[in-house]
């Protein structure tokens, strides 16, 4: 190799071929860089597209979903409501809550199993819509929570995504603002007053009462709260009593804890029956808005696909066959009876 000698403090400088190959190796480099650059520059100016439905408040887009097929809501991407969506790939497993004080829509059998009419209802509706779908056993409160004194507020297991939707739950004035619902499944509950049998409680005069509620369920103080015809609606956090089971409720009412509680007649009125307690039927209030529904998120594509389902095993009949055995196999006297929406 030839070299030439520099004037400065001796040092010399190579050249000829070892210097041409660097060159190009730089050139090289700085070539595949301005590729990469205008790669990603074309990649950012396009506009994206969400992979969930943002659904109301309202059913617009539940209805708009209803109209489409098991094969649409498995496949490719299409708009509801003007609202591009990509649809999640039949492989997707969705987690739903349940619980299992709930009559005979849930309850524990005597092997220690869970059991019910919403457990069936889910089996048959994931599997019209070609959903994957498990149940998960969590809390109520961990779908709706209520506090005394306090607005009821969503639960943090449906918040933090710990599962995609809670079973059985009523669309009301509250909870439209946080969560969404799918088509009700159950007729619209009344909500009454019960007391222990033999009382003079007055259902239009509670002042100075004191008044007991399921935690989460729709009939609470703040239903209360909206009843024009009550004297006294606005109760004080001493008056107001929560509790998170349907015996629990039994056991305040009937010691005296409280003087009434205030439910919906569908989960009390085999109590009534048994003539463990007493119904107000004088005074009737209505809590919800329509009847027992799935709860979602607002960002969650379930009730999309869940509807879907919903409407097959309506249109094919298996929807009220399934409520008819429902009430051969999980109803009694002490859980009650199943109560279906009119298809």
């Amino acid at each position: 190799m030839e070299t030439e000698t520099s004037d400065r403090k001796g040092l010399t400088t190579a050249t000829g071929p070892s210097n041409l190959v660097l060159w190009i190796i730089i050139i090289v480099c700085a070539t595949i860089a301005f590729i990469a650059l205008i790669i990603a520059a074309v990649a950012l100016s396009r506009p994206a597209t969400p992979s969930v439905v943002v659904q109301s408040a309202g059913d617009s887009v539940n209805a708009a979903a209803g109209s489409q097929t098991g094969s649409d809501v498995m496949s490719s991407t299409k708009t509801v409501g003007g609202v591009p969506i990509r649809h999640d790939f039949p492989g997707r497993i969705w987690t739903i809550a349940i619980g299992h004080d709930y009559g005979a829509h849930e309850y524990i059998d005597t092997s220690g199993v869970l059991a019910g009419f919403h457990h069936d209802l889910i089996a048959a509706v994931c599997g019209a819509a070609q959903m994957n779908c498990y149940t998960i056993w969590d809390p109520y409160s961990n779908c709706w929570m209520s506090e005394a004194g306090q607005r009821s507020s969503g639960g943090k297991g449906l918040h933090a995504k710990w599962y995609d939707a809670c079973t059985g739950w009523s669309a009301n004035i509250d909870r439209i603002g946080t969560f969404s619902f799918s088509n009700a499944f159950s007729p619209k509950s009344r909500s009454f007053f019960y007391t222990k049998p033999g009382s003079n409680f007055n259902a239009l005069d509670i002042r100075n009462k004191k008044i007991g509620f399921l935690d989460g369920w729709s009939e609470d103080e703040k239903c209360v709260a909206r009843q024009s015809a009550i004297q006294g609606k606005i109760l004080a956090k001493n008056q107001i009593v929560y509790v998170t089971a349907i015996k629990d409720m039994l056991d305040i009412v009937t010691n005296g804890t409280v003087d009434a509680l205030f439910a919906g007649d569908h989960s009390f009125d085999r109590h009534v029956a048994a003539g463990t307690l007493a119904k107000l039927t004088g005074s009737e209030f209505s809590c919800r808005l329509r009847g027992n529904s799935m709860m979602t998120r607002k960002d969650s594509a379930f009730i999309m696909h869940w509807n879907t389902g919903f409407q097959k095993i309506v249109s094919s009949g298996k929807f009220k066959k399934l409520c008819q055995r429902a009430n051969d196999t999980h109803a009694s006297d002490e859980r009650g009876r199943v109560k279906c929406v009119d298809t």
